[in-house]
């Protein structure tokens, strides 16, 4: 059985949340991984990261595609199209989490920038949560989103490394 794509994200972001949210109960609210300078360099972190991994296989795209190219030849091009696509679609991929890690890392800096910011007239309206409490979510539910596209990352990275390496058999 295949598990549609959208509804697999879904879950994980439902999910993520829900953790973000027992966490942000459990957590105090000056422990490192909640403060602004870690998060913004976390993220940072991962953001280049990726961006470097994208670099790496998009240098390495032609020749991957030429060695698969010689090694089925002109006798079957047919699996040589089915993994050129393959590889297309994996690199393809590996663009959707860095644009997905991208936006994540704009939206804790607005959020940090929100936050931090006194509005004097304007106050919280929500009484069951506090505004640290909403901050402590927030960035704990992106963090978790950041850490499972930068798996997933990884987990297409190797599948990368098996199509460059693949031998016919």
């Amino acid at each position: 059985m295949k598990i549609n794509k959208r509804i697999m994200v879904i879950v994980i972001v439902a999910i993520s949340f829900l953790i973000s949210v027992a966490l942000s109960l459990v957590l105090p609210s000056d422990i490192l991984i909640v403060e602004d300078e870690f998060s913004i360099t976390f993220l940072g972190v991962i953001l280049g990261i990726e961006i470097t991994i994208l670099t790496f296989i998009y240098s390495s795209l032609s020749t991957i595609q030429s060695f698969i190219d010689k090694l089925y030849g002109k006798k079957d091009i047919e699996k040589s199209t089915k993994v050129n696509n393959l590889l297309l679609s994996a690199f393809n991929e590996l663009i959707e989490d860095v644009k997905f890690v991208f936006i994540a890392y704009l939206l804790l800096i607005v959020f940090i920038i929100i936050f931090n910011i006194d509005f004097p007239y304007i106050h919280w309206p929500f009484k069951i949560l506090s505004k640290d409490c909403v901050n402590i979510i927030l960035k704990v539910w992106i963090m978790i989103n950041i850490l499972v596209a930068t798996i997933d990352s990884f987990f297409t990275l190797t599948n990368i490394m098996k199509l460059a390496t693949f031998r016919k058999k």
